[in-house]
């Protein structure tokens, strides 16, 4: 008897799904029409979908632990969507919402949320419940700044932050209390500087500023010191400091398309780990000899060809002799 009862609530619980999704012409390998097989479902795909919204019943797929209605035009989500505790990824991109329900706080095991190019300007309050999440992605929503509410993530592992793409002049402050973010990404926003809190970031190993307006990279660049990847791409720089030798663990520096970068340091020689070295577009006319220390760098043909870089040629012969000893 019980049996029965619990699969006459189950089919109404569910049932509403299933005539959504036959409404909205779903296949039923995302959406099963078997009432037992859609309350097992574990991972929902419906990008490119044009459905405006989802139903309130898909807060009963107690199992779901993937969710992507990315490129819906959905506007809004269910208010009880928190009830998804088992969500680790949701993937709502490329939409029309302005918020997100009060209940997304409740998704305590969602570790991945991509929530970019839609129309938000702000995020739940006590953010900080989301102790899971390891990747947020806020990029292309015309963000005039960072939601405090980020500021709340003090205590998530190996956090990465996706902010690119929106209208950002500045950084807040509050950021350098971010001490776990692993990666920071913040191309092409409009941004003049980079506040000193981001020295404070000890575990980051990725940032990426490409296509702002940073007209200087300030000395403590270098107490970043697992930095791995720095992107410089498309700003207004003049120089890079010294201090950039101290990135011992530095892999790739692209400072391409500055246009008015002139010199390299000689500091540049210091890392030893360097693979990448982009530096195409810059009236640079003095390369170092320290250059030649680095023994990973895999595009030293390709500096000898950067447009408007002049390198003299005695160092370009020493240069090609190093890429021929080191074939």
């Amino acid at each position: 008897m019980k049996e029965n009862q619990d699969l006459e609530i189950l089919e109404m619980q569910l049932q509403p799904i299933i005539d959504w999704a036959i409404t909205n012409d779903i296949e039923e390998e995302v959406i099963p029409r078997d009432i037992g097989k859609l309350s097992q479902v574990e991972d929902i795909y419906l990008s490119g979908y044009e459905l405006s919204a989802l139903p309130d019943s898909i807060c009963f797929l107690t199992q779901l632990a993937i969710l992507d209605i990315s490129g819906c035009e959905i506007k809004f989500l269910p208010s009880n969507i928190g009830k998804l505790t088992n969500l680790i990824e949701l993937n709502i991109s490329n939409n029309q919402l302005t918020s997100l329900p009060i209940s997304t706080i409740d998704l305590a095991n969602l570790q991945w949320l991509d929530a970019s190019y839609n129309n938000l300007n702000q995020l739940p309050s006590n953010f900080r419940n989301l102790k899971s999440l390891n990747t947020l992605i806020l990029s292309g929503n015309e963000l005039s700044y960072i939601p405090e509410e980020v500021g709340q993530l003090t205590s998530n592992v190996d956090l990465e932050l996706f902010f690119e793409n929106n209208q950002l002049a500045e950084v807040p402050s509050w950021i350098g209390a971010l001490t776990h973010l692993n990666r920071l990404s913040l191309n092409n926003n409009k941004l003049g500087e980079l506040p000193d809190a981001i020295s404070h970031l000890s575990n980051l190993n990725y940032l990426s500023v490409n296509r702002n307006n940073l007209a200087k990279i300030p000395g403590w660049i270098g107490k970043l010191s697992k930095l791995s990847t720095l992107n410089l791409n498309s700003n207004c720089l003049n120089n890079l400091s010294d201090s950039i030798g101290d990135l011992f663990l530095l892999t790739s520096l692209d400072i391409n398309n500055n246009n008015r970068i002139v010199r390299l340091p000689d500091t540049v020689g210091n890392l030893s780990k360097l693979i990448y070295l982009g530096i195409h577009g810059n009236p640079i006319h003095k390369i170092p000899h320290s250059l030649l220390k680095l023994k990973n760098l895999k595009n030293y043909e390709e500096l000898t060809k950067s447009q408007n870089v002049t390198i003299k040629k005695s160092l370009v012969n020493k240069i090609r002799s190093f890429i021929r000893n080191n074939q």
